[in-house]
């Protein structure tokens, strides 16, 4: 397929996989299509820009490019213009599967999408604290004392806008915060089964580049 005048050709170099991927392997939320290949062209892609077309201002060829988890995205409706496009009003098209850790007292954030109890959650949350559910558990139980006490309250997240995402890169960047564990593709049944026993502490990577030397 030819580069058109406002694409960027991409070769991927590594990829995000986490519980999202078990979740899309199994058909937990009943609408994947088989064959289905865990965390490569998912989500969480890292990939170095090949061509550029003519219209593109943005990259340039050789540089690193991070496709998020949609694309295609109305850009004119009220939400994209604020930079929020993963709730645009358009159909877009998303590359990966819902997925949800713990955060500060003001504002906690349930990443794991394993099914937990969810009123410990709420007990950290200072008065009028927020819990950010960004993950796919089963079910959400809670007493409902846990958000009346304190004047809690509690919202979902499926993934934050192109904004926030630059936030979390140019801070990683700033910082240098790295991947603490990365994988060569083959090791990946292994990593799925890891991860639906929950034997998993941090975020791996694939190595797609170097997996097929």
């Amino acid at each position: 397929m030819d580069t058109g005048p406002n694409d960027v050709s991409l070769t991927i170099t590594h990829c995000g996989i986490c519980y999202a991927d078990v979740a899309w392997a199994k058909n937990i939320p009943r609408n994947t299509i088989y064959p289905v290949v865990p965390g490569v062209c998912i989500h969480e892609i890292i990939r170095i820009a090949k061509e550029v077309g003519s219209n593109v201002r943005r990259f340039k060829v050789s540089d690193h490019v991070v496709v998020g988890p949609y694309v295609n995205n109305y850009k004119t409706c009220e939400h994209c213009k604020i930079r929020e496009e993963v709730h645009c009003d358009a159909e877009t098209t998303h590359t990966f599967f819902p997925h949800v850790g713990v955060g500060s007292m003001s504002a906690a954030s349930k990443s794991a999408s394993g099914d937990h109890p969810f009123d410990p959650y709420m007990a950290l949350l200072k008065p009028s604290g927020v819990l950010v559910l960004v993950g796919f558990p089963s079910e959400v139980k809670f007493n409902p004392m846990s958000l009346l006490t304190g004047s809690g309250a509690i919202f979902g997240s499926v993934a934050g806008g192109t904004k926030d995402m630059l936030e979390m890169l140019d801070f990683c960047a700033t910082n240098s915060i790295h991947p603490e564990v990365v994988i060569p593709i083959q090791y990946v049944n292994k990593v799925l089964e890891r991860i639906e026993n929950r034997d998993v502490k941090y975020q791996f990577v694939i190595d797609v580049k170097n997996s097929f030397k």
